[in-house]
């Protein structure tokens, strides 16, 4: 089946079970299965992650017509990236960094920016049109936003991040990148560029697999 999750874990707990943790609170468990039930058929989920590791867009109209068809499709998306917001309320630092995996068109880093006016915000995304959109977006935070084109399944980069951020967030986006092995080992890399303390925030959509009988 198919399950969406939102996981939000202090760095320590990234490797405890990074494929399902309980969201915290009444009203993401209404969210979760409202969420659930309008993602649809887990087998067409399931294939498309198996034959396109990501989505390809070859312009802005392109993006902004995926973008509109998320917020129609999924109207609670508002509600989450509000809920991941939260969570950086009380990072440790004055000028907090924020990191963004798969940051897309930008409507997670509209959230945060517009909620948290210290926040130093950098997104990275494989699509050069979804960068381009979101900068347009994101124009009016001028040098707050720093958006990096980069390939999340490659180890280099982790390299271009100046410095650990005391969050790294992503929503619905990392199932694109591949497998459970692919995905872990994002996760992975994630810990290594957290700052000590640091937050993981992933509301996400996961296949669930069950193991066939005698497996070990």
């Amino acid at each position: 089946m198919c399950r969406l999750c939102v996981a939000t874990n202090a760095v320590h707990e990234i490797h405890s079970n990074p494929y399902w943790r309980e969201p915290s609170g009444r009203l993401f468990g209404q969210l979760l299965r409202r969420l659930q039930r309008a993602q649809g058929s887990p087998t067409a989920t399931r294939e498309r992650q198996n034959n396109m590791p990501y989505r390809i867009f070859n312009s802005q109209i392109e993006v902004a017509e995926y973008a509109d068809s998320l917020d129609r499709r999924w109207p609670q998306r508002q509600e989450i990236a509000r809920h991941i917001s939260s969570h950086l309320l009380h990072l440790p630092s004055r000028v907090p960094f924020v990191l963004e995996l798969c940051c897309g068109p930008g409507a997670l880093a509209a959230v945060i920016l517009a909620d948290h006016p210290s926040i130093r915000y950098m997104g990275i995304d494989i699509s050069a049109p979804s960068l381009s959109y979101a900068q347009e977006r994101l124009e009016a935070y001028g040098d707050r936003v720093e958006l990096v084109q980069a390939d999340l399944n490659e180890d280099g980069w982790t390299q271009i991040v100046p410095e650990p951020p005391m969050a790294i967030v992503t929503m619905q986006s990392l199932h694109d990148l591949g497998d459970e092995k692919s995905v872990a080992r994002i996760y992975a890399l994630a810990r290594s560029a957290l700052a000590s303390g640091g937050i993981f925030a992933n509301a996400d959509l996961l296949a669930h697999t069950v193991e066939e009988p005698g497996s070990n």
